[in-house]
């Protein structure tokens, strides 16, 4: 992984350099994974930021839904359930708002059930996940 993200933030510097926001996220996209890979949650969450503002600047909504939960899931990571259930929420609004349909909402829909489930509201938390099942079941 170490490699990897040499390679990564070389690629990122130039995108960055060129004006490519898209190429630059994608970067930062895949150096937030290695991140969590590594369970360098914080610093998983800092590149995830970046590539939200990056991808919102660029208009895209289906990449900022993905890339908001991926915040909520290093928050939850840190045991921050409450700051990822917003997180978790913010994602599925943003990608409810998009005009093609979000893959990701029934796995964001999942994380969102055991960050409420952790954060003490198991009503909501129970919600959530049946509502997941019911979109995973109608694939």
């Amino acid at each position: 992984p170490e490699q990897g993200l040499v390679s990564l933030e070389q690629a990122l510097r130039l995108r960055e350099e060129s004006g490519d926001l898209q190429g630059a996220a994608d970067c930062l996209q895949e150096i937030g994974l290695i991140h969590v890979s590594e369970d360098r949650c914080k610093a998983a969450r800092e590149s995830f930021e970046v590539v939200r503002r990056h991808l919102t600047e660029l208009g895209n909504q289906l990449g900022t839904a993905t890339c908001t939960m991926h915040i909520g899931t290093t928050l939850a990571a840190q045991g921050a359930h409450t700051e990822a259930v917003q997180s978790f929420k913010a994602a599925l609004a943003v990608g409810a708002a998009s005009t093609r349909a979000w893959d990701r909402r029934p796995e964001c829909l999942a994380h969102l059930g055991s960050s409420l489930l952790e954060a003490g509201d198991a009503l909501a938390a129970l919600v959530a996940l049946e509502e997941a099942l019911v979109v995973w079941q109608e694939r």
